[in-house]
């Protein structure tokens, strides 16, 4: 990748900075729930960048001396929409000013970050939250970038609709959005997005020329691939990976572990926000016990606002005596990666607040061998291979060689994707081997590779290129 290595000003830094390009990834959001961040940054790392990863929290398990971990803070400040169980005319009226100080917030945490940052030639800034973060990209850029830099940013979602689904009042979201689509088109020289669907709606929003956007999907890691695909047909593997998990991680006497073993383990990961209805999910485990009599442990890791509701007040109120509610948070991306080895079927219950985005943690789970289970709606169906099962399930509908998983819309077709996944774990699970461990197109690395450097090396160009069309009309006059 042929980006800037210009010489640092500062003599404080080594020699290896005078060659490498340097590359910044903004996260303001938890590191640790910001999979896609972390991916893009041990890419750039593979590549021969050196990289600054800032956001909250922190990363104890990346592992990677080219990758150098700012945290901003251990903690996220207050969401704005924190204490939506207010009245609405009082939610209304508070909105603004916690808005405001929520927004000074974090541009201090971040301000005072951002002044032992080198300068540097790429800087690749998520999107979700749009703010402050459309507001910190030009400052970076006046202040810590080389010539010829690259702001990118990488859309996820749009932060307006998650203010929607989060009920913040309507001229606030309309506001939002006008601003997300107005400053986003003036301070990236490039955007990613996560899909096909979300792409176009971002280059007809924003009147963008379409050489300057990128769909770039996630895909499983190769590290994961790597550990877990070749034993992923592997039982006894497996149930020595669910021991491993339930004594180490767990910390569960011989007893509790012997009885887990062969139960049956569904897996979830969630932010516990209000686009993923886990109360569903629970649904469907009430009718796995009281109507087809199995037992089993159900795992959702995560964190979020609606955790201490579901857990301590919702589950409880179920009645079950055959299933256990594991609700855990991991901070090693390593347990969590052999969590998701170790079950038989991994769910996602996210809807998405736009219904243009894509959950990461389905690419989590196949990177790990898992058949998934997603909720669907129409940029899933389109971009995924997932078996659609709509009501009663058929007993004769085996999986065709290019599914993964099912997808389902209510609670019978969820109950149904799960017994369907469990009577044919194994076909779903050679799917998922043979494509993610053979297709490049189903590998980050290898789009990061082939796709995403060429894609800023042309930017680069086109920027030089406009830059000395510019001068040489200026000389001309």
């Amino acid at each position: 990748m042929a980006l800037s290595t210009a010489r640092l000003p500062e003599a404080k830094h080594d020699d290896s900075e005078l060659v490498a390009p340097h590359a910044v990834v903004l996260v303001l959001g938890r590191l640790e729930q910001s999979p896609r961040m972390l991916a893009h940054a041990s890419a750039l790392a593979a590549e021969g960048f050196r990289v600054t990863l800032l956001g909250y929290g922190n990363v104890d398990d990346l592992n990677n001396a080219q990758v150098r971990v700012v945290s901003l803070s251990r903690a996220t400040p207050t969401s704005v929409h924190a204490g939506e169980q207010t009245r609405r005319w009082r939610r209304r009226l508070s909105y603004p000013w916690r808005a405001f100080c929520a927004l000074v917030t974090r541009l201090w945490l971040v301000r005072r970050a951002f002044d032992d940052i080198p300068p540097w030639d790429l800087l690749v800034a998520q999107n979700p939250p749009a703010f402050p973060t459309l507001m910190l990209v030009p400052w970076l850029r006046w202040h810590r970038a080389r010539p010829g830099a690259i702001a990118v940013l990488d859309w996820h979602n749009t932060t307006h609709s998650i203010m929607a689904i989060n009920r913040a009042p309507g001229s606030a979201v309309a506001l939002a959005a006008r601003l997300e689509y107005l400053l986003g088109a003036r301070v990236a020289d490039a955007h990613l997005a996560v899909t096909g669907t979300l792409g176009e709606h971002i280059l007809a929003e924003m009147a963008l020329e379409r050489s300057k956007l990128l769909v770039l999907p996630d895909r499983p890691l190769r590290d994961w691939t790597q550990r877990f695909l070749s034993s992923a047909l592997d039982t006894e593997q497996r149930y020595h990976r669910r021991r491993d998990l339930c004594r180490r991680v767990f910390h569960w006497t011989d007893e509790a572990i012997e009885s887990a073993i062969a139960q049956v383990w569904l897996c979830s990961a969630t932010s516990w926000s209000p686009d993923e209805p886990m109360e569903l999910l629970f649904q469907a485990v009430v009718l796995l016990e009281k109507k087809y009599g199995w037992s089993g442990r159900l795992f959702i890791t995560g964190r979020g606002p609606l955790r201490s509701f579901y857990v301590e007040r919702f589950w409880p109120q179920l009645g079950l005596t055959r299933w256990s509610l594991h609700a855990l948070w991991l901070p090693s991306r390593d347990d969590y990666a052999q969590l998701l080895s170790c079950a038989d079927a991994g769910i996602s219950m996210h809807q998405s607040s736009s219904g243009m985005d894509l959950p990461m943690k389905v690419f989590d789970m196949w990177g790990c061998g898992l058949p998934v289970i997603a909720y669907a709606y129409p940029c899933l169906e389109k971009d995924l291979p997932l078996q659609r099962l709509d009501g009663e399930l058929d007993a004769s509908g085996a999986p065709s060689s290019a599914m993964m998983g099912t997808a389902f819309t209510d609670l019978s077709s969820l109950v149904s994707s799960i017994i369907q996944v469990k009577r044919h774990q194994e076909r779903y699970r050679e799917n998922v081997m043979r494509i993610c461990a053979t297709d490049p197109t189903w590998q980050w690395e290898s789009q990061y590779v082939k796709r995403f450097l060429p894609f800023l090396a042309k930017m680069r160009a086109d920027m030089l290129s406009a830059a000395t069309e510019t001068t040489t009309r200026m000389h001309r006059r």
